[in-house]
């Protein structure tokens, strides 16, 4: 499940969730603890009434749609709500409906007492599966934000997730945002790390590090071969033919002269597009 916090939310963002069905002894189940009246507990006396038939009741309705909007992720840090406003329950939910939720986000307002938090403002509605809206309401919803540490002239980094994608790593500063491509230094195919490339100690597996970065939400990430040029030897190709990576940098004729990448051929890539050579008076 993706994780969202505060900074992920802006206005006219929309979420859905998946569906659920409510069977007969749900509803009933729930109306003879919470809501009593007989056109939810009673089929014979529901077949009487305005509605021809057992509907659920319509709390049962707004918890069902919380707990939906609960299983896609978007509030797993939430952290309270003041409460609802306008709610409407447009059409009766029956046995054997399928319902979805969605989520509209409304508006955002950072906390100006709690800089960890702030509040999203969203609209809220349940859909069956002829996709007829049966609930309507906003909802105002307390969220934490991801800050993970404060930096001088109001920088700070916060682990966020895209809404179309994957989770990302970003760092904002005066209400912009820079996207964050970690770049792993890398000698006999191990993640090393130095200061100015003195004093280089093992720092772990190429492929783990990697996966750390991505499950953190890096959104590229550089490896960089760091003794290719003192070696006198071009980059590692059975690793970039191995995960399929984008090459690129400065060239040491003979070994990467455009000429021998023309013709390279790098088991596992099929061709040489992926490889961005440049002379030295070029670059």
């Amino acid at each position: 499940m993706r994780s969202f916090y505060f900074e992920n939310f802006k206005a006219g963002d929309r979420f859905r969730s998946p569906g659920m069905t409510i069977t007969e002894s749900q509803i009933i189940d729930f109306a003879m603890t919470f809501d009593s009246q007989p056109f939810h507990t009673d089929v014979e006396a529901a077949r009487e009434s305005i509605f021809g038939g057992l509907v659920a009741s319509g709390i049962h309705t707004m918890a069902l749609t919380f707990r939906l909007l609960l299983m896609s992720g978007i509030l797993e840090n939430n952290l309270g709500s003041p409460g609802f406003d306008e709610v409407r329950w447009t059409r009766p939910v029956q046995p054997g409906d399928t319902l979805t939720a969605e989520a509209e986000v409304l508006e955002t307002t950072a906390s100006t007492k709690r800089p960890d938090r702030g509040t999203v403002r969203f609209r809220y509605s349940s859909r069956n599966q002829r996709d007829e809206e049966v609930l309507l309401h906003e909802l105002l919803e307390s969220l934490s934000g991801n800050l993970l540490y404060d930096c001088p002239h109001g920088w700070h980094t916060v682990v966020v997730t895209s809404l179309r994608g994957n989770q990302q790593l970003r760092r904002f500063t005066m209400g912009k945002e820079i996207l964050i491509m970690p770049c792993l230094d890398m000698q006999n195919g191990r993640v090393v790390k130095g200061v100015h490339f003195v004093d280089i100690r093992d720092a772990g597996d190429p492929v783990q590090c990697a996966q750390a970065y991505c499950r953190a939400g890096a959104d590229e990430l550089a490896l960089l071969d760091i003794t290719a040029t003192v070696e006198n030897r071009p980059t590692m190709l059975d690793v970039v033919a191995r995960y399929n990576l984008y090459c690129g940098g400065g060239a040491l004729p003979p070994l990467w002269s455009i000429e021998s990448v023309e013709s390279l051929e790098v088991p596992g890539l099929g061709e040489a597009r992926h490889l961005v050579v440049l002379r030295p008076p070029q670059l």
